[in-house]
């Protein structure tokens, strides 16, 4: 799937679905892209995941008005992810590998590691200019 997606919040999930399916929900799909259409079949992965009567709920509320929607998974909890991030900014500063191969080994999104890379890009060169502002 290419283009825009929706992408939730673990609490906006909980609101809408409540904790027991929302965490059942990253567990089996945290971290992936999919179409939510107005009505899911039986085998769709969100109601294999999460059950029924919580898919339905979900997919009601992802409705368009005009279809579905594509949406976006978080990989974590919110508070999960804070100590985390220490973590993966070690790791994708010191690593030459590929976004998709880190997103993998770190379990995250690849648009984690695009903005991680971005940042760390941004603060060298913030660091560069302020050296030369300081011998000049």
């Amino acid at each position: 799937m290419s283009g825009a997606a929706y992408y939730l919040k673990f609490d906006e999930i909980v609101d809408l679905i409540g904790q027991e399916s929302a965490e059942a929900l990253i567990g089996h799909l945290g971290g992936t892209r999919f179409y939510v259409r107005e009505k899911l079949p039986p085998d769709h992965p969100i109601v294999i995941a999460i059950g029924a009567d919580a898919a339905m709920k979900f997919a009601a509320h992802m409705a368009t008005g005009i279809g579905g929607l594509a949406v976006e998974l978080p990989t974590h909890r919110s508070g999960e992810f804070t100590g985390y991030r220490r973590h993966l900014r070690e790791v994708v500063a010191k690593s030459d590998r590929s976004e998709a191969a880190l997103a993998a080994e770190l379990g995250v999104h690849g648009r984690t590691i695009r903005r991680m890379r971005a940042k760390l890009r941004q603060e060298r060169q913030a660091k560069i200019e302020k050296a030369v502002l300081a011998a000049e």
